[in-house]
């Protein structure tokens, strides 16, 4: 469990990616980066799901990347949801259409958890 960030490769013999969400040191240019190939997975499907619930693993769109936590709060107007972040001991409160349900990529697939 953790982050994934969105991104293109853009030199395939490099192994260099540009991510979609996230600016260099100067905050003007997308950032650039070389990565481990394993590292590398196709775009997650995406996946409409607006009924979770208690203690359900979600991925949350936040801070420009899909982060990995367990719901432990479903507020009563199931809008909003209490996420808990276990990498960084930490739970914020986060609206059904930043979630979606937990992927986790394996090889070249995403694999899910639904209910």
């Amino acid at each position: 469990m953790g982050l994934y960030n969105v991104g293109d490769v853009v030199e395939v013999m490099l192994k260099c990616v540009e991510f979609h969400h996230l600016l260099n040191s100067d905050g003007l240019r997308l950032l650039r980066n070389v990565i481990v190939v394993a590292q590398i997975r196709p775009v997650a499907p995406f996946i409409a799901q607006i009924d979770f619930g208690l203690y359900d693993l979600v991925d949350v769109f936040v801070n420009d990347g899909w982060w990995t936590g367990r719901i432990i709060d479903v507020f009563s107007d199931d809008v909003y949801y209490e996420v808990y972040f276990e990498l960084y001991n930490e739970a914020l409160d986060h609206v059904y259409y930043e979630m979606r349900p937990y992927l986790d990529g394996v090889g070249s697939n995403w694999v899910g958890f639904f209910r």
